[in-house]
């Protein structure tokens, strides 16, 4: 389990390919930012969701491709999808997380709440 300082940490699929690759989750700023390569996708094509304390990054992508040669008609289908799990610290403002993606490139903010130390608490024992 993650202290209130560790960034996430990601759980991957059995599917490697397709999916995204490998990108970052740089903590700074009192956010953690996330980035994914997913080249050929569209921002419809992916999903990103939050689950208690883990962030789901999922997606496919269906493609169908037709030719004709002469007589001969060629139709060639594909398809792939993958899931990533990524482990979130303590403390994300859930509520104020924002995806954008550009070019291929998924970027998720998530803004952390400041974390106000706890005051040691003494607790007493009781004899049996």
């Amino acid at each position: 389990m993650p202290s209130s300082g560790s960034t996430a940490r990601c759980r991957r699929a059995p599917h490697p390919r397709p999916g995204p690759r490998d990108g970052g989750v740089i903590e700074k700023d009192g956010k953690v930012e996330i980035t994914a390569e997913l080249p050929g996708l569209a921002r419809d094509d992916v999903r990103v969701e939050l689950a208690d304390d883990t962030l789901v990054i999922s997606g496919e992508k269906r493609q169908e491709k037709e030719q004709t040669e002469g007589a001969r008609k060629v139709t060639e289908r594909s398809y792939g999808a993958f899931v990533r799990s990524l482990e979130l610290p303590a403390g994300i403002k859930a509520e104020d997380i924002q995806a954008s993606m550009d070019k291929g490139v998924l970027t998720v903010t998530l803004p952390k709440a400041a974390l106000t130390p706890r005051e040691p608490k003494r607790i007493d024992i009781k004899a049996p």
